[in-house]
């Protein structure tokens, strides 16, 4: 299994890390550096976040780019450039080719996948038209396969809505799950960035204030995060690149009565920005 960090960060172009002292001193502290896809071929997938890698994938009876999360020994999850957009399908280590699903991820929203724990992580609409985000945590296990279709069906039950610290359902826009399954990182709209620990539930506010909507900078915001939880990183139109480096006495917990900026009682973790240029 691939031990590199899949973060989602979807950069236009071939990429180059600056080498500024503290974007290294910043990733000294890991033990992982960040995988960044980039891809060419251009307007279509600006807008497109991938956690995964971009591949030519053989889907049904066509060949089709997609971004895709998993290795060829595991139950591997994709999005794939249809005509009418990004749509999901799946491929298990004994097949061939990959197959379209049905049932869920086909609004065009956005999901990322951790073929360790099998759960998919999904971005659904909540009350009042606002985005949620949903763990399916036995993706692979709830899907049936329809041959005269050819395409698999998801037949699973409703997901975890993921929630804040009083209950309450974080309203979301960018979101990522990491390859090991047990951190998530959300954009909490105008609040700034949370984690989520999958296994235990609790979330943290790394990074407040959020960035601004309806100002005329509205961010298009990719979210990473790394295996064990301690780095995130954020890329996008009106974002820039920033990495956070998370600790257990940074931040504070997100709930409904947040202040917009963190409290003079917290400990702000460390962001800095990185020397990336696009060629």
């Amino acid at each position: 299994m691939r031990k590199a960090v899949a973060f989602g960060v979807f950069l236009v172009g071939a990429v180059v890390f600056g080498t500024g002292s503290e974007v290294s001193a910043l990733w000294e502290q890991a033990d992982q550096l960040p995988y960044v896809s980039s891809y060419r071929e251009a307007s279509f997938y600006h807008d497109s976040p991938c956690g995964g890698r971009w591949q030519i994938v053989s889907i049904g009876n066509g060949t089709y780019r997609a971004c895709v999360y998993g290795d060829p020994t595991e139950v591997r999850f994709m999005l794939y450039a249809s005509p009418s957009g990004l749509k999901p399908a799946v491929q298990f280590p004994y097949e061939l080719n990959a197959y379209p699903v049905r049932g869920i991820c086909e609004d065009g929203l956005g999901c990322s996948y951790s073929a360790v724990t099998d759960t998919l992580l999904s971005k659904e609409y909540g009350d009042f038209s606002r985005f949620n985000g949903v763990l399916h945590h036995t993706f692979s296990q709830d899907l049936v396969f329809d041959p005269a279709t050819r395409e698999y069906r998801w037949i699973g039950p409703k997901g975890e809505t993921v929630r804040d610290t009083s209950g309450a359902a974080l309203e979301i826009n960018a979101a990522s799950i990491a390859g090991s399954g047990e951190w998530a990182v959300f954009e909490w709209r105008n609040r700034g960035i949370v984690t989520l620990n999958v296994f235990t539930g609790e979330t943290k506010r790394v990074l407040a204030p959020g960035y601004p909507y309806g100002v005329g900078r509205d961010p298009s915001m990719e979210v990473g995060i790394s295996d064990d939880g301690s780095t995130v990183a954020l890329s996008g139109r009106n974002v820039g690149f920033v990495l956070i480096r998370v600790t257990n006495d940074c931040g504070d917990e997100p709930t409904l009565q947040s202040p917009a900026q963190f409290s003079s009682s917290n400990i702000p973790c460390q962001k800095t920005g990185a020397n990336i240029h696009t060629i």
